[in-house]
């Protein structure tokens, strides 16, 4: 009984999947069609085969229930109706009743429909294959073996099979697709009423949020305004210090709140940039005043890399640039213990009136574990929580940055090592407005310290008549006391009501109008108010107040007919820049548009002696032997290997180099081992070339050579700016292709062009060497004891190359070093006329100066080169070669 109560809630929808329920139908009618198969098959075809399938058939269906119902494996249920079917019954049924001349042959299209209904991708593949090869089986044995068919007794048996065969399957087809149909229908307008709610259920998110907005800033409006009335009555001493940490830490309170903001909206795709000039010199001041009670709290250092450069106007989203600025900053000082937070704005690159701004955050802080650089961006998401337990934060700020950043059309990136600290970099494009450069940073606080905190308003207008409509007393009282200063005339009105009785009796040239106020809201005293009979303020100025101000606000509050919005909290500066706007001239008795000072007051600020970053900067390992005037010149990032001796472990090239050869290495016996060094080691390496370029490529020595490649990969997860190169060489082959890369890079080419360019030229680099022995480079694992016994009985010096990161022995020299080395040049040098004449780069291990001489002499005996590099391989190189090794490497020509 239980097995039937859930079929029933299965084919009502109740319980089971959209797939479930359609199986069940069909099984229901497919059960049908083969009991009525079952009655039909005694009279006509008199065949137990038949009967037998079709029952077997029964038997599949029943256990393909039960696999449903109980255990929810329709996929395995359908796949078992499939293979009886396929592989049973309706072979059976064509034999048994008549091959062609009998209605078998119109089941096999039930068969592929059940195909198409019940499976998909790779298994409807399968399946559709497997049914129409048992369906060219059929018939191929009916054509070939026609004595293995079992003819129907008479033709009338024939028409009446074939004509029950027809009816039951057009039926069958037709309800089946209908069930599917009907479900599917069923489905979306299920699916269509869950999307509405989610609709709904996010409209009333969105509401809610807008309300608690609304809500919250009400009182912030009131601090802030008050506030600054402090400030402004005491420009210097204790109060005004405590008044400024007031008014930091309420800004910052009210940032939080225009997060929570903002995540709404981007759910909602609500979210807008709204570009007008801006004051850069302002925007810095305000970020590093609202940041000062943080920095201060941590007795961090604050450092600052301003361009100087910098034009003074630019165009763009001042609001959204400041919250990225603001965000990045609070979660550098938030993860940041002790030490040093470094604001940098920068130009990346200048075109005509086109900028693309440049910031950079960085800190000293505990950095971020590779594993969570995915999980970075993510809402609500705070990394390595265990750690992070008593970090207070809502998670939000860097998923508001990566949208907005990308809103802007941006990107953002971050290099970070874990423990040591994270470097934030967001580029994004801005039109210039003024193109005057900033100026220092010096230069750029210059201002706030000479007024020493003192408010100047910027007009004064006794004649200018002001209404402010507003059902909060406290913020028509802040409103008032903002505007004190300037002398106009302001009345105020608690309701939409008193708002009309006021515009009948007295003209305003301008009317501050509250959103959401009880009863009659700010959008219809609006309508009411321009269509008022005997209204003396029709046509005056009618700005918005409100405190749910959107990226939209703009466009939504002009829609409604509103001249202008003012978002709350007020803003002095704003405040007074609006009414000046809307007052005619012969009223302003006294303006100066720059009378009122930004927020960054006294801020103790570092300025960051700022050394021009290269654009890309190519690193690579020491065993690519360059000469260290290439080196000094490109400024050649050289990532060390440890040598392990039995005197303990040391440094290439820092602590031990070349010359100390004799005392580990003979032609075919070392003491002396190369080893990698740790992914730590690697990131402070990257970390320290980032400090020097913007972008850093390191072009790694092969991968199948050692373990620098893959500890290089890991330690570049942590760094978006670091990119590493499988050189698929080692020593001189490296080296043609680290002094190639380094050429573009000087030249000024991007670091994906490098890159690219790169690549290309690796296919075209040749190199080989010879080796005094295979002893050592047996024992170093690069090849095997069957080429180690050969060298080693007839003293044969072995030939490598390396192709695609693949060390190989391709032949053999005899005799004594110096004349295998002869040979060995000529005969690589055969194929002449594919050789590149421009550069050829000979390592070495161990020769005098006569050795190189000869070498030399060789070389260019058969090749003319316009450059010979002649250098000493490193002990790294040495260490897996022996001593009197060297190899050369070329460029060849398409």
């Amino acid at each position: 009984m239980e097995i039937f109560t859930q079929l029933k809630n299965v084919l009502k929808g109740k319980e089971g999947t959209l797939k479930e329920r359609i199986f069940c139908t069909i099984n229901i009618v497919g059960g049908s069609m083969v009991i009525l198969g079952l009655l039909e098959s005694f009279p006509i075809a008199n065949s137990y085969m038949v009967s037998i399938s079709l029952a077997l058939l029964l038997i599949a269906m029943a256990v393909s229930f039960i696999l449903v119902l109980k255990f929810h494996a329709v996929n395995a249920a359908a796949i078992l109706e499939g293979l009886v079917l396929c592989g049973t019954v309706l072979p059976n049924m064509y034999y048994a009743n008549g091959g062609i001349e009998g209605g078998a042959t119109v089941w096999f299209i039930i068969n592929i429909v059940y195909t198409f209904l019940m499976f998909e991708g790779k298994q409807r593949i399968f399946f559709i294959c497997m049914d129409i090869l048992a369906d060219c089986i059929c018939y191929g044995v009916g054509y070939f073996h026609p004595e293995m068919v079992r003819s129907l007794p008479s033709r009338e048996a024939v028409f009446v099979d074939s004509l029950f065969s027809v009816v039951m399957v057009g039926l069958a087809v037709g309800f089946m697709l209908q069930v599917y149909i009907s479900t599917y229908t069923q489905q979306r307008a299920l699916i269509e009423a869950q999307k509405q709610e989610l609709e709904k259920a996010g409209k009333s998110k969105d509401h809610f949020f807008a309300s608690m907005s609304h809500e919250i800033r009400t009182p912030i409006n009131s601090i802030i305004g008050f506030n600054e009335m402090i400030l402004r009555e005491n420009p210097q001493g204790i109060t005004h210090d405590y008044a400024e940490s007031v008014q930091n830490a309420s800004k910052m309170l009210l940032s939080l709140v225009n997060d929570i903001l903002d995540v709404s909206q981007m759910e909602m795709n609500k979210m807008e940039i709204i570009k007008h000039p801006y004051s850069m010199a302002e925007l810095i001041r305000n970020v590093v005043g609202m940041m000062k009670i943080e920095i201060e709290a941590k007795n961090l250092e604050l450092q600052l890399d301003i361009d100087d450069r910098m034009p003074t106007m630019l165009i763009g989203d001042r609001k959204r640039i400041q919250q990225i600025l603001v965000n990045l900053m609070t979660n550098a000082v938030k993860y940041t213990t002790s030490g040093t937070i470094t604001l940098g704005v920068r130009v990346e690159e200048q075109q005509d009136s086109q900028i693309i701004l440049k910031i950079v955050v960085k800190d000293t802080g505990i950095g971020i574990r590779k594993e969570n650089l995915a999980s970075l961006y993510e809402s609500f998401k705070r990394i390595d929580d265990i750690r992070n337990e008593n970090i207070q934060g809502s998670g939000l700020g860097l998923t508001i940055t990566k949208q907005l950043v990308d809103l802007m059309g941006g990107e953002i990136s971050v290099d970070s090592i874990y423990s040591k600290g994270s470097t934030f970099t967001v580029l994004i494009p801005q039109k210039v407005e003024d193109n005057k450069p900033i100026g220092t940073v010096e230069q750029i606080f210059v201002h706030d310290a000479k007024e020493g905190g003192v408010y100047h308003q910027s007009f004064e207008a006794p004649e200018a008549k002001i209404l402010v409509v507003d059902d909060n007393a406290m913020n028509l009282k802040v409103f008032k006391s903002l505007l004190s200063a300037t002398g106009v005339q302001i009345d105020i009105a608690l309701s939409g009501e008193e708002c009309l009785e006021k515009t009948l009796q007295r003209y305003y040239h301008v009317v501050f109008l509250d959103h959401k106020m009880p009863g009659m809201d700010g959008v219809e005293t609006l309508a009411r108010l321009q269509g008022q009979e005997n209204g003396l303020c029709r046509d005056s100025a009618i700005i918005a107040l409100t405190a749910n101000a959107g990226s939209d606000a703009g466009n939504y509050y002009r829609s409604l007919g509103f001249d202008d919005y003012l978002e709350k909290p007020l803003d002095s500066r704003l405040l007074e820049q609006y009414i000046l706007a809307y007052l005619p001239d012969d009223i302003i008795e006294y303006s100066n548009k720059e009378g009122v000072i930004s927020d960054g007051r006294a801020v103790d600020v570092r300025r960051v002696k700022h050394k021009k970053k290269r654009r890309v900067m190519v690193t690579t390992d020491c065993v690519a032997e360059l000469p260290q005037d290439m080196i000094k010149k490109y400024g050649i990032g050289i990532m060390y290997l440890y040598i392990r001796t039995e005197h303990g472990r040391f440094a290439d090239t820092r602590e031990i180099n070349s010359d100390n050869l004799m005392q580990y290495l003979t032609d075919d016996s070392a003491t002396a081992f190369a080893d990698s060094v740790s992914i730590e080691e690697y990131e402070e390496f990257f970390a320290e070339q980032l400090d020097k370029a913007e972008q850093v490529v390191h072009i790694s020595m092969a991968s199948n050579s050692g373990k620098s490649y893959s500890i290089a990969l890991a330690a570049a997860q942590g760094f978006d700016h670091v990119h590493i190169i499988d050189a698929q060489q080692i020593s001189c082959g490296q080296s043609l292709e680290v002094l190639y890369a380094t050429r573009l890079a000087y030249n000024g080419y991007t670091a994906e062009q490098v890159i690219t360019m790169t690549n290309n030229i690796r296919e075209r680099i040749e190199a080989c060497y010879i080796l005094p022995s295979a002893k050592i480079f047996y024992q170093n694992g690069y090849t095997n004891a069957l080429v180690n016994r050969v060298c080693n009985m007839f003293k044969l010096h072995p030939i490598l190359k390396i192709k695609k990161s693949r060390i190989r022995v391709i032949g053999f020299c005899m005799g004594n070093m110096q004349m295998a080395r002869v040979h060995f040049i000529r005969e690589q040098m055969r194929f002449k006329r594919k050789i590149n004449p421009e550069a050829v780069y000979v390592t070495h291990v161990g020769l005098n100066v006569k050795q190189q001489q000869i070498i030399k002499a060789e070389l260019t005996k058969h090749i003319p080169f316009e450059k010979v590099f002649l250098e000493k391989a490193s002990f790294s190189s040495a260490c897996n070669t022996g001593m009197g090794t060297f190899g050369f490497a070329y460029f060849v020509d398409k």
